[in-house]
């Protein structure tokens, strides 16, 4: 799945590219920073509050300092589905079982340079989705690390011996060039920013799509 990454610091821009994805697709991420986890502040995830008649689906992506203090905010935007990062989150166990208490859809996510061994497997059956990010988290914009290949390897492989459902997703640096390896290397979803955003935005969903 093609899931469109809004990553802002002016809400403003928020608006208009929520506005120029209406009725073209179902999910939209939106990326969180705090300053603690990453340099930079986003934009205030509660003006989304405003958005009265949109009709997203929201993935609230908390690249913030221990995450689960910020569900009782998702589930006030009406998220359907909370990413945490696992650097600055204390009990893995927690945030997933709040996030389940609050009837939101629980994701992990991890940095490139983060291990795989550091997820709690024993809370794989009860995961969305597993979100790998394909360069250093931040505002800044860097190009994928090719690491990012042998990572969603190695989880799709963890994935299928364990016969979980979760999905495997990549966020950060994707392009049109190098999208069709990450579905090849077992990727689910693709969270893209710039790619998307950057020329004729229906030409280059349609693009993605069409992989």
């Amino acid at each position: 799945m093609i899931i469109p990454s809004i990553f802002e610091k002016d809400f403003q821009e928020v608006q208009n590219k929520l506005h120029l994805l209406e009725d073209l697709v179902t999910w939209v991420q939106v990326d969180v920073t705090d300053d603690k986890f990453t340099p930079g502040f986003t934009f205030s995830t509660e003006l989304l509050s405003r958005l009265k008649d949109h009709s997203f689906l929201w993935d609230i992506h908390l690249m913030v300092k221990n995450p689960i203090s910020w569900i009782g905010k998702c589930e006030f935007l009406a998220a359907s589905r909370v990413t945490g990062h696992i650097e600055h989150m204390p009990d893995q166990k927690a945030f997933v079982d709040r996030c389940l208490d609050h009837f939101l859809e629980p994701s992990l996510a991890l940095d490139i340079n983060t291990p795989l061994n550091l997820l709690d497997q024993s809370l794989f059956s009860q995961l969305n989705s597993i979100l790998l990010l394909g360069r250093k988290a931040g505002l800044k914009p860097h190009l994928l690390n090719k690491k990012i290949f042998e990572r969603i390897k190695t989880l799709k492989e963890i994935k299928k011996k364990g016969n979980y459902s979760f999905k495997i997703a990549v966020d950060g640096g994707i392009t049109q060039k190098n999208a069709p390896n990450l579905l090849d290397a077992g990727a689910d979803d693709l969270c893209i920013t710039s790619a998307l955003f950057t020329g004729n935005l229906s030409q280059n969903l349609n693009f993605f799509k069409s992989l």
